[in-house]
């Protein structure tokens, strides 16, 4: 039993599609097959291997002829009787002969005589030595490379428990997922910063923020409710009531004498109307008509409606005072620790703005009240033409009204 023709090779390796040509001998006794590099004939020897190992083809499609008339496909092989075959091909010299029985040395097959010769394999010999010290550097690098990638990938898993841990809390559910992958972005986006340093926190910071992190959730503070006055109007209606003059048949004695005044008015009012009488109720001595007139002429409608105004006006500033003064503010103590010292110092400003604002509002009420007992002659008050005070020196033009601005006591100019 033998193997008379190869039929059929189609698809496999570098055949594409060969049959057995019908003026082709079959095989003889010995045979010689021969051609160019890359013509199949290395193919041919193996598909004899497949036979000898009883292996099917699995690439392809292969058809043996056997006893010149029996069919064989390529891929029943191992189903099929077959006569026994040996290859002795590259394959068969890589497998089995070796000088130490590592597959890696194998005895060169070619030997190089001449100086020519001799000098390129020693090249060759040098490369190979060359080659095999780069790739041990490749491999050192490698394993450098994949040791190193570990060590950061459990960096940022460290570091993201870590971030994940000291800002879970129960006043956001931001950072419960935090994994390595958010802070990879995180650095990400610090490394695309001009200035990564502008990033980093102080140590005094991050303490901070971790007391802020930290702090039990306080209560919502009460707003404090101000309204303060209208300096703007109060400005202009006590300047006009100061630099009125009541036009009256004035005494002289009276007018001299803002005291005497006041009693001589409170006295007139009990002895007229329903109290008229004839006679003076301190002294029993008649009082008489032309005495009467010309205190009435003294005090006369005008003057007495001047008086009301300036009384209202003097009331006005008493309740504006008062409101400033009822003013409460929240204890510094009952907000964060990080925002008390700025609300200290918030609060004391504005204390201090009232308590200048009160002034004011006093010194216009005690000019006033001069200008109720003495109404016949123009009055100053200087409340308003020197510059009005403020808390840290500043202007009060952009704050006129605004009581709570921290940088103005009060403006009434």
């Amino acid at each position: 039993m033998r193997i008379t023709r190869v039929t059929k090779i189609r698809g496999h390796r570098v055949f594409r599609d060969f049959l057995w040509p019908n003026d082709l001998h079959s095989f003889g006794q010995f045979n010689l097959i021969y051609g160019w590099n890359g013509c199949g004939k290395t193919t041919l020897s193996s598909l004899f291997a497949h036979i000898e190992k009883k292996e099917n083809v699995t690439e392809g499609e292969v058809e043996f002829e056997i006893d010149g008339g029996r069919t064989c496909l390529g891929y029943a092989i191992a189903g099929t009787n077959l006569p026994p075959v040996r290859v002795f091909n590259r394959d068969f010299i890589n497998a089995t002969i070796a000088s130490t029985g590592d597959p890696s040395d194998r005895i060169d097959p070619i030997y190089y005589l001449g100086e020519d010769s001799i000098e390129k394999q020693a090249q060759v010999n040098r490369l190979k030595e060359e080659l095999d010290t780069a790739n041990d550097e490749l491999t050192n690098a490698t394993s450098a490379k994949t040791s190193a990638t570990r060590e950061l990938d459990e960096f940022r898993i460290d570091e993201a428990k870590v971030i994940k841990r000291t800002l879970t809390g129960a006043k956001s559910s931001r950072y419960n997922n935090y994994d390595k992958r958010n802070f990879t972005k995180s650095v990400a986006m610090f490394d695309a910063q001009a200035d990564v340093r502008a990033a980093r926190l102080t140590g005094e910071e991050t303490e901070q923020l971790l007391t802020q992190k930290n702090s039990q959730l306080k209560s919502e503070l009460s707003a404090v409710v101000c309204t303060p006055p209208d300096f703007e109007n109060f400005r202009s209606r006590v300047k006009s009531l100061l630099e009125r003059s009541v036009a009256s048949e004035t005494i002289e004695e009276l007018a001299q004498n803002p005291a005497i005044a006041r009693w001589v008015q409170e006295g007139l009012a009990v002895h007229s109307g329903e109290q008229k009488t004839s006679t003076c109720r301190f002294c029993s001595q008649p009082l008489t008509t032309e005495r009467r007139a010309a205190l009435e002429g003294h005090f006369n409608d005008a003057f007495a409606a001047f008086q009301r105004e300036l009384a209202s006006e003097i009331s006005l500033l008493a309740r504006a005072a008062e409101d400033l003064a009822e003013i409460t503010f929240p204890h510094p103590a009952s907000t964060y620790e990080h925002l008390q010292e700025e609300l200290a110092a918030a609060i004391s400003a504005a204390q201090k703005t009232i308590e200048l604002t009160i002034a004011w509002i006093t010194e216009v009420r005690t000019a006033l009240e001069s200008k109720r007992a003495a109404p016949f002659a123009p009055a100053q008050c200087g409340c308003w033409q020197s510059e009005t005070p403020t808390v840290d020196g500043s202007s009060p033009d952009s704050c006129v009204n605004r009581v709570e601005c921290s940088s103005v006591s009060y403006a009434a100019s």
